[in-house]
């Protein structure tokens, strides 16, 4: 078994993952703003289109939503790691995965 080594010779880490459900970026900006101000850098996953209007999940910001894409953009200049959470928030084929993921790569660069 391979020994993780934590920075600065900690024991232990601590991570933060924010799911995407229902976020748009009137409801997580000003909790994200005060994670900025604490320095305190958390993951946040996206979608890359809506979901369909059966969906629960609908109504979320994706990034079809050019000011979301900005503020996701900002929060990684601050140090957040954005993370993939699907194409939408439901069941997708194959081809919408591949374009949401393209999409992703490109306003992200991974």
């Amino acid at each position: 078994m391979t020994k993780l080594v934590w920075p600065n010779k900690h024991r232990m880490a601590f991570s933060i993952m924010d799911d995407t459900d229902h976020a748009t970026l009137i409801r997580i900006k000003p909790i994200y703003d005060r994670l900025v101000e604490l320095n305190l850098p958390i993951t946040k996953t996206v979608w890359a289109y809506p979901c369909n209007s059966f969906s629960k999940w609908e109504g979320a910001d994706t990034l079809q939503v050019y000011e979301y894409v900005e503020y996701l953009k900002y929060l990684m200049s601050k140090g957040f790691e954005l993370s993939w959470h699907g194409a939408t928030g439901g069941d997708d084929v194959r081809e919408v995965t591949e374009k949401g993921l393209e999409l992703f790569k490109s306003f992200f660069g991974f």
